[in-house]
């Protein structure tokens, strides 16, 4: 997933790798849901970068077939901007 405008909004580069931003957190933290809110999804690996983040999202074989990466990924963006929005931390388009 990718920011709108690749913006810098998720987080800084330190010396030690990514420092997140507080609507870098808010997106992480809707990561961290999946497996609660979509039954045998699961996200194995989750690396989250200034202006963009790679996921590796694993579906069991007993995975409700209602459920697609595309359903699960517009979820994230979904929530994710909204609370950035209402938290006030940017009020431009949050993904491409």
């Amino acid at each position: 997933m990718v920011t709108a405008e690749r913006r810098p909004i998720l987080g800084a580069l330190t010396g030690r790798g990514v420092k997140l931003t507080p609507s870098g957190e808010i997106v992480r933290r809707y990561w961290d849901m999946i497996p609660d809110r979509f039954r045998s999804v699961s996200v194995d690996t989750l690396v989250i970068k200034p202006d963009h983040l790679h996921a590796i999202v694993v579906f069991s074989g007993d995975a409700d077939r209602r459920y697609t990466l595309s359903n699960v990924i517009g979820w994230v963006k979904q929530r994710a901007s909204r609370e950035i929005h209402a938290s006030r931390y940017l009020r431009a388009s949050v993904w491409q």
